[in-house]
C-alpha cells in the first residue's frame, strides 16, 4: 500500500477564547494504492477488528519539540493506525487544528511551530487535545512544560492525570530539542534536554 503524505502548513494560529480568529491553512492527501482489496487485522485481544479504510481510536503523543528547527512531532503511540482528524494543539493562548492524516503505529507527523505560535525554549507548554474542548480533562491526551510550572493549561493536564502538579522539565535559552521515547511521557524526567 503506498501513501503520500503532503502538507502545507501555512498559518495555522486561531486565538484563545473572545479573541479574534485568524485563517487557517491547512492542506493534507493521502494516495493509497486501491488495487489490492481490503484487508481485515484483529489485535491481540481479539477485540478489535478493523478493516483497511477503517480507522480506529488513536493514541498519540507530543514526542518532540525541536526548538532550533521551530517544529513539534507527533507520534501514533498506540497499537492501531488512526487518524488525527479533530485533534488540536494548544499553547495557551493560542489553539489549532493539527491535520486529518492517518498515521500507522509508531508513525509520526513532524509539524511547524508557527502553528502554535511559535517556541521560547525558556518557557512554555504544549498540548494536545481530542477536540476543542480545551478546558476538559478527558479531552486533552498529551501534554508537555517547560521552564516554569502554571501555564495555561497545565491545571488541565493535572486533573487528566498525564501531567504531575508544578512540575517542569528544566530548560535555558540553549535548549534545542525536547524529545522522549517512551510513548506518552507524563512526567518531566521522561524528557530528553538536547
Amino acid at each position: 500500500m503506498r501513501r503520500l503524505v503532503i502538507l502545507i502548513l501555512g498559518d495555522m494560529l486561531l486565538a484563545s477564547c473572545g479573541g479574534d480568529s485568524t485563517a487557517t491553512t491547512l492542506a493534507s492527501s493521502t494516495s493509497q494504492d486501491t488495487a489490492t482489496p481490503p484487508e481485515s487485522s484483529t489485535s491481540s485481544d481479539a477485540e478489535t477488528t478493523t478493516t483497511a479504510g477503517e480507522v480506529a481510536e488513536g493514541e498519540f503523543a507530543i514526542t518532540e519539540i525541536d526548538f532550533a528547527a521551530g517544529e513539534l512531532t507527533i507520534t501514533n503511540v498506540g497499537d492501531n493506525a488512526a487518524s488525527l482528524e479533530g485533534y488540536r494543539l494548544c499553547q495557551r493562548p493560542t489553539y489549532s487544528p493539527v491535520t486529518d492524516d492517518t498515521l500507522e503505529p509508531g508513525e509520526s507527523v513532524t509539524l511547524d511551530a508557527s502553528v502554535v505560535g511559535g517556541f521560547d525554549p525558556t518557557s512554555g507548554e504544549l498540548g494536545l487535545y481530542k477536540s476543542a474542548l480545551f478546558d476538559n480533562p478527558d479531552d486533552i491526551v498529551s501534554y508537555v512544560e517547560w521552564g516554569r510550572a502554571g501555564h495555561g493549561r497545565s491545571a488541565t493536564a493535572v486533573d487528566a492525570g498525564i501531567w504531575p502538579a508544578d512540575a517542569f522539565v528544566e530548560t535555558s535559552a540553549d535548549t534545542q530539542t525536547l524529545t522522549t521515547d517512551v510513548g506518552n511521557a507524563t512526567s518531566p524526567d521522561e524528557w530528553v534536554v538536547g
